[in-house]
């Protein structure tokens, strides 16, 4: 009896982990169809965005790369942007949204914003051409982004993603990358009416002619232009560093061409790329809609002389100047604060 017993345990014992090795392998196997689903394509570079400028909509990512495996099994493609990083630096996204402008071997059918567990994502659904392999993305440019309220933040990156089955982003854990770093970038600069070119105590030559420009802040090598004129006219510029901005000191910008109502432009050098721009050329308005700070002031340049006289007594009323003039380019107009031996002081206007 005992004997029969046994045999009928480890009958049963056998059975038992027939049907679990049976139900481990339809599970394995079930496995592997979910992890090889999106085998078929995989991302191959996730992109570089370009610096984001607080005050501005929209940001450029250039050369996202996805490989296809399958090219002839896979349907359609799932490209998602992960808005979290942007949106911790107070960068409102609610109105976000995303084009593809320029692709290769592929046609975007779709895009969509989704919000899902306190992530943003922007989707892209692309349709391969038949016999691709990969597909090239340009350039993909996310607009609809509020920046206003933005901090300036360093080594940035959006986690990248792509997949051919219909897997939520907030679920993929699969084909994800990070982009390279880029910067959210601001600036402030100041430009006070100030007198330059002015005449010197100890010599009889005037000071250097320069704009002061100050209250300088930023997080990006920069160049600052001072221009004249409504067509905005270059009449000085300067590189600005970020070390620049971090010693938090006034600078000055060297010009031949002083007087005057000037504005001054604080420009990314990311933004300015290869441009240059020589003197008296225009800055055009893509350089000074994109500038960091923008500042306008008044520039003036100042002579005072005194004739030499001699006196037998002390003199206590006044003190006489012989020549005064400051020179604005503006009909002249601006005032003078002569002040007298006395204490008492007068406005005058220049007269050429």
């Amino acid at each position: 009896m005992i004997r029969t017993r046994s045999l009928r345990w480890v009958s049963v014992g056998i059975v038992a982990c027939l049907v679990i090795v049976t139900v481990a392998l339809l599970l394995g196997a079930n496995t592997v169809t979910a992890q090889n689903s999106d085998q078929g394509v995989y991302l191959n570079k996730s992109g570089s965005p370009d610096s984001l400028r607080v005050g501005k909509s929209s940001q450029n990512i250039s050369n996202i790369s996805i490989i296809l495996n399958q090219a002839d099994s896979v349907q359609s493609i799932k490209l998602f942007v992960n808005l979290t990083s942007v949106k911790s630096k107070g960068v409102r996204t609610s109105s976000a949204s995303i084009s593809i402008n320029s692709i290769q071997n592929g046609s975007v059918t779709n895009t969509s914003y989704l919000d899902s567990d306190n992530r943003s994502f922007l989707t892209a659904t692309i349709r391969p051409n038949k016999t691709a392999h990969s597909i090239q993305i340009d350039s993909a440019q996310i607009s609809g982004i509020a920046t206003n309220n933005a901090s300036k933040s360093e080594k940035l990156t959006y986690s990248v993603g792509v997949t051919n089955s219909s897997t939520h982003p907030s679920r993929e854990k699969r084909n994800v990358s990070n982009t390279s770093p880029f910067k959210i970038i601001d600036g402030t600069i100041n430009v006070p009416d100030q007198a330059t070119g002015s005449p010197q105590l100890h010599r009889n030559t005037p000071t250097t002619i320069g704009i002061t420009v100050d209250n300088l802040s930023g997080n990006t090598n920069s160049t600052l232009f001072i221009t004249r004129d409504d067509e905005n006219e270059v009449i000085g510029q300067r590189g600005v560093s970020i070390n620049t901005f971090n010693q938090k000191e006034s600078i000055s910008v060297d010009t031949a061409h002083p007087g005057g109502d000037v504005k001054a432009f604080l420009v990314a050098n990311s933004t300015l790329g290869d441009s240059d721009y020589s003197t008296l050329e225009q800055l055009p308005p893509n350089m000074t809609s994109s500038a960091l700070s923008t500042d306008s002031g008044r520039i003036v340049t100042a002579d005072v002389y005194f004739h030499n006289r001699s006196y037998s007594s002390p003199q206590r009323n006044k003190i006489v100047v012989s020549f005064a003039r400051v020179s604005d380019t503006i009909d002249e107009k601006t005032p003078i604060l002569c002040i007298t031996s006395s204490s008492q002081f007068n406005w005058i206007y220049s007269k050429r």
